[in-house]
């Protein structure tokens, strides 16, 4: 396809609804008047098998099982076609999940039509934006291909008391510039009375990596009773049913370059703890026998941070919520920096 047959393409997909092409060509534009759109169609199979797919992480504040799981040993092997088979949909999936990125992330931000973005699930990405959206999309798809690094993502989670940061001069989202004026930060929440660090869990993801770190603690309680009849004597014996719950903190998160040194986090904080002393109710096993039983009806605080933020490489970001006893505040310091591949993880305070 020569460049006036793709002028005349392009001009036309801005008249009208975007098309599918399944034509393989480098990225080309139309110059035209301000606001009209140009046809780019872009390989980037490359970073589809980069993107990593979503991990599930743990529930905290619900019934969990407490049974162990035995996984049966299988001799068969699994063939080429059904290798290709798995891998083609985990190559659709994480296409999917990479389109949403894209979607979520463009600049500007995409309009009606005829702007158009859409990534195949064999890894080509059809655009039909306008020239300032093609030259950032240019510019992140070369981002993504240049960065050999890993994104380094230290969180510090602590509960202060409320309005604490306000009176310190600190807005939630207040973006902290270095290390040193962090670390400041915290030892400043630190000192101050009736502040206590929860977590300070430090990740190295690759670009786009999503993952979790948690720190949790299974709380197991009797849920409730069955009467089971036995023998000798048909006897009625109380079989307890055992439950657990998860509490502590779950964090959650997706670290993706941007042109220009800077770093999109998606993060999803969870935090729940489990009211004490545990609530408890009395029932009877049965109508023909006054015995009765004690079980546990467990109460979960929790608190969720869920955030999209931009942070410069090496600075850092406060983010703060309403703790779970609606009295404090939960606060979340969380810095982001590139670091080599080789390189040990640095020591923080």
């Amino acid at each position: 396809m020569n460049l006036a047959l793709l002028s005349l393409l392009s001009l036309a997909m801005c008249a009208g609804p975007a098309l599918a092409s399944q034509t393989q060509f480098a990225p080309a534009h139309v110059e035209g008047a301000r606001g009209e759109c140009s046809l780019a169609i872009y390989e980037v199979r490359d970073l589809v098998e980069r993107f990593t797919l979503d991990v599930t992480p743990p529930e905290l504040g619900v019934d969990v099982a407490t049974t162990r799981t035995t996984v049966e040993s299988t001799t068969a092997e699994v063939t080429d076609a059904e290798k290709q088979v798995r891998e083609a949909a985990r190559f659709a999936s994480a296409s999917k999940s990479f389109e949403q990125l894209l979607l979520k992330l463009l600049t500007p931000k995409l309009g009606d039509a005829p702007e158009h973005l859409q990534l195949s699930s064999t890894g080509t990405l059809v655009a039909n934006l306008r020239r300032d959206q093609q030259l950032w999309l240019e510019e992140f798809l070369q981002t993504q291909r240049n960065f050999d690094g890993l994104i380094q993502v230290e969180v510090r989670l602590l509960t202060l008391p409320r309005g604490l940061l306000g009176k310190l001069g600190v807005d939630s989202s207040a973006m902290l510039s270095s290390d040193a004026h962090r670390d400041a930060l915290v030892e400043q929440l630190l000192s101050t009375p009736d502040v206590q660090s929860i977590s300070a869990p430090k990740l190295q993801l690759n670009a786009n990596q999503r993952a979790n770190i948690s720190v949790l603690n299974q709380v197991a309680y009797v849920k409730d009773y069955t009467v089971e009849i036995v023998e000798p004597g048909r006897q009625e014996i109380a079989d307890p049913q055992i439950a657990a719950i998860n509490e502590g903190v779950v964090l959650d998160l997706r670290a993706t370059p941007l042109p220009g040194q800077l770093f999109v986090l998606d993060l999803k904080l969870h935090n729940a703890q489990i009211l004490r002393p545990i609530r408890t109710r009395k029932i009877r096993l049965s109508a023909t026998q006054p015995t009765e039983v004690e079980i546990g009806l467990p109460e979960v605080a929790t608190v969720r941070i869920v955030s999209s933020v931009v942070v410069r490489d090496g600075a850092s970001v406060v983010l703060s919520t309403p703790a779970q006893d609606n009295e404090g505040d939960l606060a979340l310091v969380v810095t982001a920096k590139r670091v080599n591949r080789q390189a040990a993880p640095a020591e923080s305070k």
